[in-house]
């Protein structure tokens, strides 16, 4: 089983701040407790080299500008999970 997601953030180029760089924390503490930043340069994507332990793992992302001697940190994403947590859907049967 292939356990080495590629976590994806695309949409976050589309912001009007060109950000230089993007910083990821990925975990499996939900509060982010600890968690260590993991540099991804200008990627947008993010794809573990080794397999993932079993278990959720959380994941956020955010952005960084740097112009010179000047630095802006962009707020974290929103908390994601992998993996996606199952979505229940109802079936309803007509007799």
């Amino acid at each position: 089983t292939d356990r080495t997601p590629t976590l994806d953030w695309s949409d976050a180029s589309a912001l009007e701040l060109p950000f230089t760089r993007y910083e990821l924390q990925l975990t499996k503490v939900a509060s982010f407790a600890g968690a260590a930043l993991i540099p991804t340069g200008t990627t947008s994507e993010y794809t573990p080299a080794t397999n993932l332990a079993t278990g959720t793992w959380y994941w956020r992302v955010r952005g960084v500008w740097t112009n010179g001697a000047t630095t802006a940190v962009g707020p974290w994403s929103a908390a994601r999970r992998w993996p996606a947590p199952m979505v229940a859907i109802a079936f309803h049967r007509k007799f």
